[in-house]
């Protein structure tokens, strides 16, 4: 599988979904393709719907008694076009935006897709399940009323 030094964002849709089609997916090849994709606002802005609450990225290690809270183990900021990779191996992580002014637009890609993850309180550790829900689909809020699954 060739990956071109720059790809549009359908091109990044199209080639994910390549790399997931084969039996083996080489995690430094999904890393380097999300890598070639140069941030266009024109190919994302209709997505990109904000909630002011909301976005950094923190790294904490599992809880290791209850009612303690989570040690932050390091702290990294990503700029335009950063790529990372996470998963559970590897520990906790949060998202913010540093800033209380300006919008901040990542893309992730969670392979296998979910519809439950585990939210933790700083302060206690205490986890939570939580139903994974979208602010939009295809460039459209979502309106959950009257909807239990969140779906």
């Amino acid at each position: 599988f060739q990956i071109p030094k720059m790809v549009s964002f359908v091109q990044l849709v199209v080639q994910i979904r390549e790399i997931f089609g084969q039996k083996m997916v080489d995690v430094d090849e999904v890393k380097k393709l999300m890598g070639s994709y140069k941030s266009n606002i024109n190919e994302w802005r209709r997505f990109a719907i904000f909630d002011m609450n909301k976005y950094t990225r923190n790294l904490y290690d599992w809880p290791k008694k209850k009612h303690t809270p989570l040690e932050t183990i390091e702290n990294k900021t990503y700029g335009l076009n950063g790529v990372s990779y996470m998963n559970d191996e590897l520990g906790l992580h949060r998202m913010e935006n540093l800033s209380h002014s300006n919008g901040a637009v990542s893309l992730h890609l969670y392979i296998p897709p979910y519809s439950t993850c585990n939210a933790f309180d700083e302060r206690t550790g205490k986890k939570t399940q939580c139903t994974v829900t979208f602010y939009s689909k295809y460039g459209e809020k979502v309106d959950y009323k009257g909807c239990k699954e969140g779906k």
